[in-house]
């Protein structure tokens, strides 16, 4: 009896784990792509999908087999009534079963150790891998049309990295991978699905296709509307209705191509307006009328990723490849071109400079100069950037050339194409004469009362009492953190003083 109950404990111990395991690895179809389920078209990376499912599968049923094996051993031992022959018969059976899971798990662990032997393991060091393979090695970590080589030549330069995460419905986040040795090589060890959840939204779900781009990238140029992660709702038609069968007639008959949407219905008849819009059907006899609604609602449309995923947490919630139709991305910006009245005081520029001026910057300055520690003695000598005019200096995708005076990312250039204030300057230059610390206290002053009485906000100033190696006869003044653009933050000893 006692040896009848502990075979079923074993039998069922073994089973049950299997059977679990068995229900994640069933859970979607050897083939992922050209069927009814999933119709978009195969690609290599798919080919390589389907390896890992037949894999996968296959170690399903030796894992199925063996446990089937043993309940068959096991039965043959309960009921050998003594036979001696039955009870080894029994045993043989759940002895093979056993060895063949032994020999499937120890050659799992030899190929691992196999791969470790060649490419070394993966370590951590201060937070940054060092070595190792890329992904786990029983993973097929695949992008697009193949495995996940890099999409482009690593840069060899400051060329900025960027991890891009795209998954459902078209949806698009990039984050800038930087403060390492190697971006590029941190970026591929880092910027695989194990990491969705890092750089992906905030809210994603689902699976998502990670991989490694540079700022320069075709990838990161794409229209991208910023979307807010609430419904939206429109009328349909203009008709109203007296009962829910005749209005959803209307729904599958007169407008069913614009209230389904890849085979979901996305209309509704309600006797009241969603909210933001007005009722359109007061009758009471015909008190219904047909509401589409989209999941996601348009703020703004830009001409490229980063731009976009620079909004995220700021304007929108998250970005989508493609723009409504209609919309358009604002003109790239016109720089140097831009007449302007003001006649702040400057010294060694292209005047057309004062047209870059974003208007936030231009209140500042209008501020600036009537300050009574300001005068002609403190004239302006960077604004934007006069290799802007000439076209020497030139920005590509999130970059910009080594000719620029500033570096890319530079509040002078509205913190670079990455930031929604790109296109104006949110920063400038103050000459002040011979690096004098006296002045330099002037314009911190001057720059202060502005800031305080505009936006009550801290600012940063940038002089020879605190930043000599780069700014040792100007100060330079940057309101970029103040108005949310996402660039100059304002760190320990750099706000404008009193």
């Amino acid at each position: 009896m006692k040896k009848s109950i502990f075979i079923i404990l074993i039998v069922i111990g073994l089973g049950l784990p299997i059977f679990v395991w068995a229900q994640g690895i069933l859970s979607g179809p050897l083939v992922p792509c050209g069927t009814a389920i999933n119709p978009n078209p195969c690609t290599l990376c798919d080919i390589f999908k389907v390896a890992k499912n037949i894999i996968d599968f296959l170690l399903l049923i030796i894992f199925f087999v063996a446990t089937i094996f043993i309940v068959i051993g096991g039965i043959r031992m309960l009921t050998s009534a003594g036979s001696p022959e039955h009870v080894d018969r029994g045993k043989r059976m759940i002895t093979a079963a056993i060895v063949g899971v032994i020999i499937a798990l120890v050659s799992w662990i030899l190929l691992a150790e196999l791969f470790i032997a060649l490419v070394g393991e993966q370590t951590a060091e201060g937070g940054n891998v060092e070595q190792g393979f890329p992904w786990p090695w029983n993973e097929i970590q695949c992008t697009g049309g193949g495995i996940t080589p890099p999409p482009e030549i690593p840069p060899s330069g400051s060329e900025l990295v960027y991890c891009v995460c795209e998954y459902s419905n078209n949806q698009i986040n990039a984050t800038l991978i930087s403060g390492y040795e190697d971006n590029w090589y941190n970026c591929q060890q880092r910027c695989t699905s194990s990491s969705s959840t890092t750089y992906c939204a905030a809210t994603f779900t689902g699976e998502a296709n990670l991989y490694c781009a540079l700022g320069s990238s075709s990838s990161l140029s794409r229209q991208t509307a910023c979307m807010l992660r609430q419904r939206s709702y429109e009328r349909v038609g203009t008709s109203c209705y007296d009962t829910f069968n005749n209005c959803n007639n209307a729904i599958d008959n007169q407008f069913r191509s614009t209230c389904y949407v890849d085979g979901n219905l996305m209309c509704h008849c309600n006797t009241d307006a969603p909210e933001g819009l007005t009722d359109p059907c007061t009758s009471s006899g015909l008190p219904l009328a047909i509401f589409k609604y989209s999941e996601g609602r348009f703020v703004s449309c830009y001409n490229n990723v980063l731009t976009c995923s620079s909004r995220v947490g700021i304007g929108c919630d998250f970005c989508r490849l493609g723009c409504p139709s209609g919309e358009v991305p604002p003109p790239a910006p016109q720089w140097c071109t831009r007449s302007s009245s003001k006649t702040w005081p400057i010294a060694g520029i292209n005047p057309n400079q004062r047209g870059d001026a974003s208007g936030v910057l231009a209140n500042f300055l209008d501020c600036l100069y009537l300050q009574p520690d300001m005068d002609t003695g403190h004239p302006i000598t960077s604004i934007s950037d006069d290799r802007l005019c000439n076209n020497t200096c030139i920005f590509s995708g999130g970059t910009c050339s080594t000719a620029c005076s500033h570096v890319c990312s530079s509040a002078h250039y509205g913190c670079g194409p990455s930031s929604f204030c790109y296109g104006y300057s949110y920063a400038v230059d103050i000459d002040i004469a011979n690096g004098s610390t006296d002045e330099e206290a002037d314009v911190n002053h001057a720059a202060y009362n502005c800031a305080q009485t505009l936006w009550g906000a801290t600012i940063k100033c940038l002089g020879p009492s605190n930043d000599p190696a780069n700014h040792n006869n100007h100060v330079h003044i940057s309101i970029s953190a103040a108005r949310g653009c996402g660039c100059d933050s304002v760190g320990a000893n750099q706000a404008c003083k009193q």
